[in-house]
């Protein structure tokens, strides 16, 4: 959810780079995430997706570039003109240096010193201390299925020390015709959210089991009800579309944030 984007920000707030492929057909998939105790608009997000690339485009305009094969990931600003990420292994690295080193500098820092760090450290994150105990995640299927968007869901639960946490209605013989190894997507998705939240001293689902979970399929809905609030993610549309090979590649104009590097 909100986790997932942070981080991605926050990764690619700390390296630069820059590529491009060609790409012809498609996929566009349409999620939209909803806090239902909450008043306000859903959040939407859109997926374009072709021969092993992703852009995530959000609703404030910035978009996100994957490309699997070789496995990088930037974060692009059209109101900026501007981009930045870099190859996905290191912005994981850099957000956990980034929390290791602002937990090091708050360990010596008065209140006062903190209180102003937070004041003009503006949207970026400060780290919080891991939970003492982690939690123990299992997931298991139910017998339910439903037909969500056209493709058949089967349900599965996540349980956080024996008690229900989320809700996932995977489509696991969605194929994408190999326009994307959704498995790896999905890993690679999970490690930068959870770079973020081990960070922030959150406690997302992980194990072997919860892998395994990830790698099955698209999740075409999920409710998690396991932080005292209930936030569905639903599919809202799922469709074959032919894609530009433009879609893909990071604007010429645009300049990079921080040190230029090569777009080769």
């Amino acid at each position: 959810m909100r986790n997932r984007r942070v981080a991605r920000h926050l990764a690619a707030a700390l390296l630069v780079a820059a590529c491009a492929r060609q790409s012809d057909a498609g996929w566009l998939i349409e999620r939209v995430t909803r806090t239902e105790v909450k008043p306000g608009p859903a959040a939407k997000v859109v997926l374009l997706i072709s021969k092993g690339r992703v852009k995530e485009v959000h609703e404030d305009g910035t978009y996100f570039l994957w490309d699997l094969s070789r496995g990088t990931l930037f974060q692009v600003n059209p109101a900026a003109r501007s981009y930045s990420g870099g190859p996905i292994e290191k912005m994981i690295a850099a957000v956990k240096r980034y929390f290791d080193r602002m937990r090091a500098d708050l360990a010596n820092m008065t209140d006062e010193q903190r209180e102003a760090l937070a004041r003009e450290s503006g949207d970026m994150p400060m780290p919080v201390p891991p939970p003492a105990k982690p939690a123990a995640w299992t997931a298991k299927r139910t017998e339910r299925s439903e037909t969500l968007v056209g493709r058949r869901a089967d349900l599965y639960e996540i349980y956080r020390d024996g008690k229900l946490y989320e809700s996932r209605w995977i489509a696991s013989q969605m194929s994408f015709d190999g326009d994307l190894d959704y498995p790896a997507f999905a890993r690679w998705s999970h490690e930068l959210e959870a770079a973020f939240a081990t960070g922030m001293g959150q406690d997302l689902p992980a194990g072997k089991a919860i892998e395994r979970l990830d790698a099955k399929g698209l999740v075409l809905r999920s409710v998690l009800s396991g932080e005292g609030v209930r936030v569905v993610s639903e599919v809202t549309r799922l469709e074959k579309r032919d894609l530009p090979d433009s879609t893909f590649v990071l604007p010429v104009e645009y300049k990079a944030k921080g040190a230029e590097v090569s777009r080769e």
